[in-house]
């Protein structure tokens, strides 16, 4: 294994280790920070704005757009907070190049002080726990990037990026393609113990006092002795192992195609030794963070929010399965296998502002051969390896907004086995006629079967629909103060639904003639 690359050498040698499409900025990560704890300074004694403070250099919070015509989707949240499904939320709609509806309803809790804020009113860029949503912003944004480059292929066996060892109980099946699809055969949970279990033998398990990555080494090593409950390909079974395993192998390749360098990572992954989890995980999050977060602008997004951004969090709890009760949790991840790696899994783990997820979305939007086009998907591993060359569209992080290239965006969006599932590559569809059928049809049953999207634990939810060009986002706090509050799956059917026949609304004048 690797150690992370150097940040010295000749510059036409270092060019030549990373994409060609690259640009990298001349200023330290050091460097960086002494510019923010300098900008902190100047700002000290300003009024903190709303969303995200002046504390913590970020820009005040967005102005809602939320015209005329949108009422039931109004309705349908505002009814959410007074049944108490959850305290609060922030909904977006929009197409590839606008957002229709923007709007923050209710508080970060029913009353009460939150644990790092009093309670405050949600604004737009109020920060959310994605939880599972994690698994497509980051990881599966991330997998894309490396099969569009060809340094993956959905082909490529996992234990030859993670060892002989991972090839152990019949592993050495499993592909990078099971992996997205949730059929390698791995149960939905670690086994015989979840990390967060003391019985594991991680450090303060379940919930320790501050999050570190002393246990990502622990964790790395189960995952390559994890026993499958399936044969590799044969069923599809929902599991959050799959994710956390291909954050490893993103981990992996970025260190072995010295993708990250020192510079890149955290202050707190400098040390660590080489080949070891936390090491993977620190690659990981780096390569995540410099090639789909800073990218695309996504200012807000991140792993383990700095203590300056807690108060822009809207609470959340810890799972009742942990046994220590409703706990509860502020700008910290909700996940209890998240938590023992530090807060960075591949699987959950990532805070973002709806704003931030807009650019997201636009990007999966703003395909090179035109939105919604899936006439030329790649849909099988044998032609992964075409669709998956570096493309001078590839990585921009430039005005047009672009993060992946048509073919990609296709190959990754697309529903892969019907028989099998509704799952596309990381992604979910919302095909009521696959099992699994998109979690229910949480989308709504308006969107079309080629909506690809994905919900998280805490409330959140992403859609997008190529053949009616929108998107929807919901994020919620629905897990606070319990995660046992019902009712957010009818949310998010209706939410769905209303900004369907919103959008269908706005597209008709009164003569009932298309508006262009």
């Amino acid at each position: 294994a690797r150690a992370l690359a150097p940040a010295h050498g000749r510059p036409e040698e270092r060019r030549r280790r990373r994409p060609h499409h690259r640009r990298r900025r001349p200023v330290p990560a050091a460097m960086r920070r002494l510019l923010l704890w300098a900008a902190l300074l100047l700002a000290a004694g300003g009024r903190e704005e709303d969303g995200q403070g002046a504390a913590c250099g970020a820009a005040p919070a967005a102005a809602p757009t939320a015209p005329a015509g949108w009422a039931e989707v109004d309705a349908v949240l505002t009814d959410a907070i007074r049944n108490r499904t959850f305290p609060g939320c922030v909904a977006m709609v929009g197409t590839a190049r606008e957002v229709l509806f923007a709007k923050a309803f209710g508080s970060y809790t029913y009353g009460e002080r939150a644990p790092h804020s009093a309670n405050r009113k949600v604004h737009l860029r109020t920060l959310f726990d994605l939880a599972s949503c994690t698994k497509v912003v980051a990881t599966t944004s991330a997998t894309a990037l490396l099969l569009q480059w060809g340094y993956l292929h959905l082909d490529t066996r996992v234990g030859a990026v993670l060892g002989p060892r991972f090839d152990r109980h019949g592993k050495s099946a499993v592909r990078v393609l099971n992996l997205l699809l949730h059929n390698a055969g791995f149960p939905p949970d670690p086994t015989p113990y979840n990390f967060w279990e003391p019985a594991f033998g991680c450090q303060d398990a379940p919930l320790p006092r501050t999050l570190s990555l002393e246990c990502a080494d622990r964790v790395l090593q189960a995952v390559t002795e994890q026993e499958l409950q399936a044969p590799v390909g044969a069923v599809y079974n929902y599991s959050d192992i799959s994710f956390i395993t291909l954050a490893f192998v993103v981990g992996r390749v970025a260190l072995e195609r010295s993708l990250v360098e020192q510079r890149d990572v955290r202050p707190e992954c400098a040390e660590r030794p080489a080949g070891g989890g936390a090491q993977l995980v620190c690659a990981y999050e780096a390569f995540v963070r410099v090639y789909v977060f800073e990218a695309l602008g996504m200012r807000d997004t991140t792993f383990v929010p700095p203590p300056c951004l807690w108060p822009h969090a809207t609470p959340t709890s810890l799972p009742l399965q942990e046994g220590l009760g409703p706990v509860p949790l502020q700008g910290r991840v909700e996940d209890g296998n998240a938590q023992m790696l530090g807060g960075i899994s591949g699987h959950a783990g990532v805070f973002a502002s709806a704003p931030d997820l807009v650019r997201l979305l636009q990007a999966y939007m703003r395909d090179d051969r035109g939105a919604g086009d899936r006439s030329h998907a790649t849909s099988t591993p044998e032609l992964a390896a075409s669709a998956a060359q570096p493309s001078p569209r590839g990585l921009v992080g430039g005005d047009d907004g672009l993060l992946l290239n048509g073919t990609t965006i296709r190959l990754m969006t697309k529903e892969y086995n019907h028989s099998q599932s509704s799952r596309a590559l990381g992604w979910n569809t919302n095909d009521p006629g696959a099992p699994d059928s998109g979690w229910g049809l949480s989308c709504g049953s308006q969107m079309s079967t080629d909506t690809f999207m994905h919900i998280g634990y805490t409330g959140t939810m992403l859609c997008v629909d190529p053949q009616r060009a929108m998107f929807a986002i919901l994020l919620t706090n629905r897990v606070y103060p319990s995660d046992a509050t019902p009712g957010i799956h009818e949310v998010r059917q209706a939410f769905g639904d209303a900004a369907v026949l919103a959008l269908q609304q706005r597209r008709v004048d009164w003569f009932g003639t298309p508006r262009r």
